[in-house]
């Protein structure tokens, strides 16, 4: 009940400040907040800070509406505001196209929250996840693309920006970046094929083939690879019909003692690596064309207990030698089991998307000088995959990952005082959404716009906003050389919050000062935020 009365309070607040669609409505007059919406004479008018007032801006045309059937969760469901839930090809081969819905006005309490609108095939491991951890991550994507309405600041040209090569920050060749681009390094991006291994054994066999006892995981991986990176990375698992048997048990490969990962995590066995990578290629190589193959996924039966295959970045074969050559990558997939455990590894999905890239050496964590937990250096806090592992990769990482073009970088002026118009980091589309300020060779200040989309569709109004970070590629450390700002102003204890720096993005007409430059919001709206950088 409490829950259904914070929904229809919320209900009545949106309609409360929804004007009609006959009211006088004019560019310059008066309105009541920023982002309101009217209609008036064949056009859609949005509410805008000019100066210190609220005004309508000049409108845009609104396009005759086809009869197109609309699929709802429910009849009690909430109006849906622009922007609008799209549906985007996927790439083929791709997983069955889920039916999303649009969530802007349901009362999210936080990323963690029971999602009504759930995939199916999520759903029992949803409310394992909310039992046993009081966390349910993002099991789909709400598709958001680019309203037609653009801000009305005055942009710069974009022929005074910087070369995107200059925000570019290259990793040291003497330390181990994690914020760096690696010159002449395999990126995760384009028509991507992954090679998946199954691998069985005397006391663990597959209770049916490996692409259907797997199929909703990698279907998960290629879909949401695809959908955040704005169609730029396009995988395709190729999947033998039939577990190789490699002829021993699990525990021919276990060494004395344990490894534990994190406080909360059970003791998994520590396996002989070498000896179990060596025996895995020898019956694979004879049966596998590794042929233009970067990456593989090496899967066990379901039926395997989860405390085998640790998730490690360690846990992991480089550079192995097959018949058509080196495969550099190789991920060892911990075994997907049934969710009657209290270990979370293997069965989440999301995790996947977070593991990949330490098992292909693209990206690091982002936790600060203390995991995240205390101490003045946070990270990220609990934004992007990489840290808290809550919602969508910062865009930083996308870019460093090959997920984000260049062609979607801002490269900005350093020496020039001037605005910059970024779209939201979570709408699909190929859009520009990395604002970057070189500082110098090894420092930039980046900013992106968040928005309720995608992975992202949980946030609360406090996470919305322009999201302001760091990159220092001199910090080598475990989780260093990311750090989100957060402006003065605010007054909760980042360490005591289930979302460690919700509230750092920039809300309109507020700025952060750093490394010489402030950042400000001049104006926002559903298009993301126009970004004032003035170098000091």
């Amino acid at each position: 009940m409490r829950r259904l009365s914070i929904f229809l309070t919320s209900l009545f607040l949106f309609n409360l400040f929804l004007v009609p669609a006959n009211s006088a409505v004019k560019f310059g007059d008066k309105c009541a907040r920023i982002g309101q919406t009217a209609t008036a004479s064949g056009k859609k008018f949005t509410c805008i800070k000019s100066g210190k007032n609220l005004i309508w801006n000049k409108g845009v045309l609104i396009a005759k509406p086809t009869a197109t059937p609309s699929i709802m969760p429910s009849s009690s469901s909430t109006p849906l505001p622009t922007p609008t839930a799209t549906s985007t090809p996927k790439p083929s081969p791709s997983p069955t196209p889920t039916i999303e819905q649009t969530t802007f006005n349901y009362p999210w309490r936080g990323l963690c929250d029971k999602d009504p609108w759930v995939p199916a095939q999520w759903k029992e491991y949803e409310e394992f996840a909310l039992r046993v951890f009081g966390c349910s991550r993002p099991y789909r994507f709400v598709e958001v693309t680019l309203p037609s309405n653009k801000p009305s600041s005055e942009i710069i040209n974009t022929s005074l920006r910087s070369n995107v090569s200059v925000c570019k920050l290259a990793a040291s060749p003497n330390a181990n970046s994690n914020v760096g681009h690696r010159a002449n390094r395999w990126l995760f991006t384009g028509d991507v094929q992954i090679q998946v291994i199954p691998i069985e054994f005397l006391d663990y066999k597959g209770e049916a083939a490996p692409g259907v006892e797997y199929k909703k995981y990698l279907d998960y991986i290629s879909e949401m690879f695809y959908k955040i990176s704005d169609g730029n990375t396009r995988i395709t698992f190729r999947t033998p019909e039939n577990y190789f048997q490699i002829g021993k048990k699990i525990t021919d490969y276990v060494l004395p003692g344990t490894w534990k990962h994190g406080d909360n995590s059970p003791n998994w066995k520590v396996i002989d690596v070498p000896k179990y990578r060596n025996d895995v290629f020898a019956v694979a190589d004879p049966k596998i064309n590794f042929s233009g193959i970067q990456m593989t996924f090496v899967l066990v039966p379901l039926s395997m207990p989860a405390e085998y295959i640790a998730h490690s970045p360690d846990f992991r074969f480089d550079n192995v030698s097959t018949n058509e050559g080196i495969v550099p990558y190789n991920y060892l997939m911990p075994p997907a089991s049934q969710v009657n455990r209290d270990s979370w590894y293997g069965v989440e999905p999301f995790l996947h998307l977070h593991e990949v890239f330490h098992a292909n050496g693209l990206l690091e964590d982002h936790y600060g000088d203390n995991m995240g937990q205390s101490g003045p250096n946070l990270g990220t806090g609990f934004w992007g995959n990489m840290s808290g592992m809550l919602t969508d990769f910062i865009l930083w990482d996308k870019w460093m990952a090959g997920m984000l073009l260049d062609s979607q970088v801002i490269c900005a002026n350093p020496n020039l005082v001037g605005n910059y118009w970024i779209t939201p980091a979570t709408y699909f589309g190929k859009n520009e959404k990395l604002l970057v300020i070189p500082v110098s060779n090894t420092k930039a200040i980046a900013v992106e716009s968040q928005r309720q989309a995608g992975q992202n569709f949980k946030l609360k109004q406090e996470s919305i906003g322009a999201l302001v970070y760091v990159l220092d590629t001199t910090l080598n450390g475990h989780g260093q050389g990311a750090n989100v700002l957060r402006p003065e102003n605010r007054t909760v204890n980042v360490n005591q919050t289930t979302f460690v720096l919700s509230d750092a993005p920039l809300k309109m007409g507020e700025s952060i000062t750093t490394n010489g430059y402030r950042i400000t919001v001049v104006e926002t709206g559903d298009f993301g935020d126009v970004i004032k950088v003035e170098k000091l």
